[in-house]
């Protein structure tokens, strides 16, 4: 077992799947009962995991360059995509669960028909690796932040040139919408989460606290929380309108690289960390 990349939950809520540097995708049950279903295949570590919206899929990438689609039950091969010149940092389903977005070293970020059908969709533009690329929740936007410290809006077909929504002084290490698609949340090397009008008008909400990089950020269902994971070792939930002080979750040894909450917003947020307890396991937890 070794250092885990990311973590989030299935839709249903009852399951959690995690990415680690042994090269395995992990699917847990949420409640922490039974032993993790393993699927393994990716040479070298893996970035990335998540679930379809339906739940029957997850999406998982790696330094192998590859992207694959596995069955949640863990039955017969995944379907692989492998088009990236480097290796992947992230990957995720569109909310329909046709589509999905991948990011790469080498700076690029590529939409694929979620069956494997055809070739992908390459949205270049950035300068520098891309650490984060999400669908909006209507499908017909991507938002994909990378190490030039930039928060990008492309619409998901291609078209047009995309809309800058701002910088971080650093690398920006995710890029999330807000559920009803007015706001999208960035997290940087600079220590701060940035809650931006995805219209581009106005200055972005600046939520400051963690010290150190902030690896994770995501709105809670209702949009009224943002869940931050950070390099200080914490997990923190804040007002989604920057009033106020956030709840923070210490419980972590190390560097956390990824928070989520579950789908029924009750304020449990699954995180992962890089620090390995005592027995030489990671730490993988789901947190109130």
């Amino acid at each position: 077992m070794s250092d885990v990349n990311a973590a989030s939950f299935s839709r249903g809520g009852t399951r959690v799947v995690s990415a680690g540097d042994d090269g395995a995708v992990r699917l847990w049950n949420a409640d922490g009962t039974g032993e993790p279903l393993i699927l393994r295949g990716h040479q070298g570590r893996a970035w990335a995991a998540s679930f379809s919206p339906d739940g029957t899929r997850v999406a998982s990438a790696g330094d192998d360059g590859t992207v694959r689609l596995w069955r949640a039950h863990g039955l017969g091969e995944p379907v692989i995509l492998g088009d990236h010149e480097d290796w992947v940092h992230a990957v995720s389903f569109s909310r329909d669960g046709s589509r999905v977005v991948s990011t790469c070293h080498g700076g690029t970020v590529q939409l694929w028909d979620a069956e494997g059908i055809g070739k992908p969709l390459t949205l270049r533009g950035h300068e520098g690796p891309v650490y984060a690329a999400s669908f909006s929740p209507d499908g017909s936007q991507v938002v994909r932040a990378g190490d030039d410290g930039t928060v990008r809006l492309w619409r998901a077909d291609g078209t047009g040139e995309p809309l800058t929504l701002g910088n971080h002084e650093r690398g920006v290490y995710a890029a999330s919408f807000e559920p009803d698609g007015t706001r999208v949340a960035s997290a940087g090397g600079d220590g701060a989460v940035r809650l931006w009008q995805t219209d581009g008008a106005g200055e972005p909400l600046i939520l400051c606290g963690h010290e150190g990089q902030v690896m994770a950020a995501s709105f809670s269902p209702d949009g009224t929380r943002v869940a931050s994971a950070g390099a200080d070792g914490t997990v923190r939930l804040w007002p989604a309108d920057a009033l106020g002080q956030p709840l923070v979750l210490r419980s972590h040894k190390g560097a956390v690289m990824a928070a989520s909450f579950s789908p029924d917003g009750t304020g449990w947020s699954a995180s992962a960390t890089t620090a390995r307890c005592g027995c030489g396991t990671p730490t993988e937890r789901v947190n109130p």
